[in-house]
């Protein structure tokens, strides 16, 4: 379904589709389950959010909202030391996943290949999210 609204809707409708996330005022635990920390005003963030979704992995992450700006928690500069930026992915065991949001889907990619293979599709809304959403900034 997504896929269909992604070609049909506005270049921000994974951030709107995104489910509601845990507010963190804590760093996220190693839990055994990778994380995804993210905010929705934030379309690097999207990329990746749209990515998951689109590789149906979503459920298979943690989700952590921030927010942006001087509400920005102190310890995300502790996990993502340029910045404090987001997206961050942590894997499993809680390592953060080096890489901006291009290298971060790319792992996505990578990471789903060892379960069903990455659907053509799902590279080819990547790339129109990156050419819609992300070439105006």
């Amino acid at each position: 379904m997504l896929r269909s609204l992604s070609r049909a809707a506005a270049p921000m409708t994974a951030l709107a589709l995104q489910s509601s996330a845990a507010r963190a005022d804590s760093t996220p635990s190693a839990s055994g389950k990778p994380v995804h920390i993210g905010a929705r005003s934030c379309a690097f963030a999207g990329r990746t959010s749209w990515a998951l979704r689109e590789l149906g992995a979503h459920a298979d992450f943690e989700h952590v909202e921030v927010a942006l700006g001087a509400a920005r928690p102190a310890w995300l500069r502790e996990i993502n030391p340029c910045g404090g930026t987001v997206p961050v992915i942590l894997d499993a065991r809680g390592a953060r996943v080096e890489g901006n949001s291009a290298a971060l889907v790319a792992w996505l990619f990578e990471r789903s290949a060892t379960a069903p293979p990455t659907p053509a599709s799902a590279r080819a809304v990547a790339d129109e999210f990156d050419r819609t959403t992300l070439g105006a900034l």
